[in-house]
């Protein structure tokens, strides 16, 4: 060969070695978890159901996002990040400093799994798990609690996720930065009790003006939601509160009073149910214009079955008119996720192995060379001198021509010659025949060691030369 056309070869076997070497890298080099864009919708609801702006300092929402992996390629590992904007800050209900959470399926197995610290300037990452090696088109649902800090005139905040900001309307169109505390209609609400996620705060706000005309008590007939476990009326903590006019519910001017206390020229009564499932309540009516409010904690019941989420109800008819009141319960976050299970890889992967057997016949070709009958051969031969059966022939003569007075003249002496060149004499020569032929088989190893090396040097030389002549 050329060396023009050796030193043309060696870039190209040069690049794919390098190839396969890359090839080989890219097999088995591990994978990395990575950001995904999933997020498809995040929302902002003040817990007290109430539409007006939140306050700074005093009104929680609930933020809720909503994720969708349907035509996307998620792994295990695979993560979203949510920042939280500056004008929120996120609320533990169990008064730790960091909420950790999962997005859980219908057998409660965890598909994501949620972090995120409890304060302002912080951001979310959710990572999915092992759920997402064999499912796809996840669909999932989760919240936290966030509190209002900063005050805007916007309707508006923004969230980005992956760097991405996704906006969002706040309640009320702002966030206020001073609190006015206008009781407008008659309500029942409640909210998880910040620091303690086994307890509910309930609370009855009642405008004197929209109580039955000629009414002169307040009658309150209290029912508790008992779906989820439910929950009791933690004893001793009721607190009633009555404000004679707007300015002092404004102020918040009024002391607690427990059960047992008069009031006006009556007494304030609670009895709990003997059932446990909610109480009754009286007080007078002071004025027509005045304010009630009656607070009370609740302890749920079973809080396990409240880990992931769950909305209680409460009840309460106020001189025979029903108000409802609703607590979304989530202790640190919580979230729901489902996907669609991927096919079976099974049917596909099944085919591959059956190539296999068409390694096993390969062996075959292997005995064809059928060297084994050409050393056959050449034992045969050795054998030939089937002389042997002469010697047998040869010594029956000789007790003959011993009784035979005549042997001295008779030419059988020249038959003896016969047997003494078949004689053993003869035999010595022939093992050493093969150890010329070893001789000469080792001689033919080694001519091909040396020419095999002549031909690396050969080739070795050429290289070199197309170098040299490259350059």
């Amino acid at each position: 060969m050329h060396p023009r056309s050796i030193g043309r070869l060696f870039p190209l076997a040069v690049g794919l070695i390098v190839a396969g070497l890359l090839a080989a890298f890219i097999a088995i080099a591990p994978t990395y978890a990575t950001s995904v864009s999933v997020v498809s919708k995040i929302s902002l609801a003040r817990e007290d159901k109430e539409t007006t702006a939140p306050t700074v300092g005093i009104h929680v929402m609930t933020m809720s996002f909503d994720i969708d992996t349907t035509g996307k390629d998620v792994a295990p590992g695979d993560t979203f990040t949510i920042q939280i904007p500056p004008e929120l800050e996120i609320v533990s209900d169990s008064g730790s400093s960091t909420l950790n959470f999962s997005m859980l399926n219908d057998d409660k197995v965890p598909v994501v799994d949620c972090s995120v610290p409890a304060g302002e300037g912080v951001s979310m990452t959710c990572t999915f798990g092992e759920y997402a090696k064999d499912h796809h088109s996840i669909i999932g649902h989760g919240t936290v609690r966030t509190k209002a800090v900063h005050a805007t005139s916007s309707s508006t905040v923004s969230f980005p996720v992956n760097g991405t900001a996704i906006v969002v309307d706040l309640p009320g169109g702002s966030i206020s930065g001073t609190y006015e505390r206008i009781l407008r209609n008659t309500q029942k609400w409640g909210q998880p009790k910040q620091g303690d996620s086994s307890r509910i705060i309930w609370e009855i706000d009642i405008k004197g003006s929209q109580l039955p005309e000629g009414a002169t008590a307040v009658e309150i007939v209290d029912t508790f939601d008992m779906s989820s476990g439910g929950y009791s009326l933690v004893p001793g903590s009721e607190k009633l509160y009555y404000y004679n006019n707007d300015a002092e519910y404004q102020a918040e001017q009024a002391p607690a009073l427990k059960a047992g206390a008069s009031i006006g020229d009556g007494t304030f009564t609670m009895e709990a149910t003997a059932d446990g499932t909610g109480f009754t309540a009286t007080f007078p009516r002071l004025t027509n214009n005045g304010t009630y409010v009656l607070q009370y904690e609740a302890t749920i019941n079973n809080v396990a079955t409240v880990r992931n989420g769950v909305t209680f109800h409460n009840d309460a008819l106020i001189n025979a008119k029903l108000y409802t009141g609703g607590v979304d319960i989530h202790s640190d976050g919580s979230g729901d996720a489902n996907g669609d299970a991927n096919p079976t890889p099974t049917p596909s992967v099944t085919p591959t192995p059956e190539p296999t057997p068409s390694t096993t016949p390969t062996p075959e070709p292997s005995p064809t060379p059928s060297v084994t009958p050409s050393p056959t051969p050449t034992t045969t031969p050795t054998p030939t001198p089937s002389s042997t059966p002469t010697p047998s022939v040869t010594p029956t003569p000789e007790p003959t021509p011993s009784t035979t007075p005549t042997p001295s003249a008779t030419p059988t002496p020249s038959m003896p010659s016969t047997p003494s060149s078949s004689t053993p004499p003869a035999t010595p020569p022939t093992p050493s025949a093969p150890a010329p032929k070893q001789l000469a088989r080792t001689g033919a190893d080694m001519a091909g060691v040396l020419a095999g090396a002549g031909m690396l040097g050969l080739l070795g030389a050429l290289a070199v030369a197309a170098r040299r002549h490259q350059a």
